[in-house]
């Protein structure tokens, strides 16, 4: 599959990055190799594993997730918040 400059710039347009030609072509390499990588892995013969429902295996040897800045921390580091969430700007109807 190849990636075409036009599809890299739709998508670098959505990310709001602004990129040089030569960027471009760079990035439309990286990501050529990428998806041929995504081909090998999906050629293998993989039939006859079972599938995972998480990357832990039932023992439970994760880590629990445990919260290290509360709430009224990450607010102060917010550019704008508001009634105790964050504010960002709106992107949708820029597409």
């Amino acid at each position: 599959m190849l990636i075409s400059n036009k599809g890299i710039e739709e998508t670098a347009k959505l990310a709001k990055l602004a990129l040089s030609d030569k960027q471009l072509n760079a990035l439309g390499d990286q990501l050529q190799e990428i998806l041929e990588f995504a081909q090998v892995l999906g050629d293998l013969p993989l039939a006859h594993i079972q599938p995972m429902a998480g990357v832990y295996r039932e023992n439970g040897n994760g880590t629990e997730d445990k919260a290290r800045l509360s709430q009224a921390q990450v607010l102060a580091l917010a550019p704008d918040s508001r009634q105790g969430m964050i504010r960002v700007p709106r992107v949708m109807d820029q597409c």
